[in-house]
């Protein structure tokens, strides 16, 4: 019977870079591109360290005590940037001169050097912006905490444009401006139309008054009396119009105070601290159809 041998740890290194020198507990190993597999391995605590130049060394500690394969990617940073480092009680979204790095992490991002435009994003938060100085090498730490957005502005904006409030809000304005606008051109299109019965009304009668043989007054008798008919029509019309146009506007407003941005925020703060009830029940707007919502924390 043989006795079967218990595999060796093995050790798998990759790099983002080209010639990387490679220290094995603070032994030279040698330069190698990309990757390299090293195998087998001493058991026990085991540094690696690696080396490039124009990018700042790294190094990582495993302590090797089963009969697996370690692996770690080195993500050298350039000695020609600087690292930026987020601190926010929100996951916020990132942008450096218009491009968008994705959500905010732990380990920061890499950045050229140079003046750089600093941008933070949160749905129903104030955006932050600020000119940043990246210098090599540098290590920049902002703690950040965005504004909430506030109902008296959005109010504010939607009662001058409707669906601005919305938009300002980070919501879908697409149901809010159109029906508006629907409404407003209703009334627009009703108002031509009675302006166009008033001239013709307005020729009829001026036409029944100078008529001169009884076929005349009577045809233009009932020119009048229609077009007379046709004006009342479209005034009633208005009527409605205006009566859709008020619905839709307060509709409009209605829409801010029950998404009340800033309640939104506030929300989100407190499920994050976990200092809100366990369930919420809230009154929203989807689509333009009224919907109801419950939300159970844990």
């Amino acid at each position: 019977m043989f006795a079967q041998l218990e595999p060796q740890p093995e050790l798998l290194v990759t790099f983002t870079q080209k010639n990387v020198k490679l220290y094995l507990n603070d032994k030279y190993w040698g330069i190698f591109s990309r990757s390299t597999l090293i195998k087998p391995i001493p058991r026990g605590e085991l540094r690696i360290k690696v080396e490039c130049e124009g990018f700042f060394a790294d190094s990582i500690t495993f302590e090797i005590n089963r009969s697996i394969r370690y692996s770690h990617n080195f993500k050298l940073r350039s000695t020609s940037s600087g690292l930026l480092k987020i601190k926010s009680e929100l996951m916020v979204f990132v942008e450096v001169d218009g491009d968008n790095l994705g959500r905010n992490r732990p380990e920061g991002f890499v950045l050229s050097a140079g003046a750089r435009n600093l941008k933070l994003t949160r749905k129903g938060y104030v955006p932050y912006e600020e000119l940043i100085d990246v210098t090599e090498g540098e290590e920049i730490i902002r703690d950040i905490n965005l504004e909430s957005k506030s109902m008296n502005e959005a109010l504010y904006r939607s009662a001058v444009l409707p669906g601005w409030g919305q938009k300002y809000s980070d919501r879908d304005p697409t149901f809010v401006q159109y029906s508006n606008i629907g409404a407003i051109a209703s009334i627009a299109g009703v108002q031509l139309m009675y302006s166009y019965y008033t001239s013709q009304w307005n020729k009829s009668y001026d036409n029944y008054i100078n008529a001169s043989t009884v076929e005349n007054v009577d045809k233009y008798r009932k020119e009048v009396d229609k077009y007379h008919a046709s004006m009342e029509g479209m005034i009633k019309a208005r009527n409605v119009t205006i009566a859709l146009f008020i619905f839709t506007y307060s509709y409009n407003l209605l829409d801010i105070i029950v998404n009340d941005p800033s309640i939104t925020a506030k929300n989100e703060i407190e499920i994050k601290n976990k200092n809100s009830p366990n369930h919420n029940i809230a009154l929203s707007f989807k689509n333009g159809q009224p919907q109801i919502g419950y939300q159970l924390t844990f």
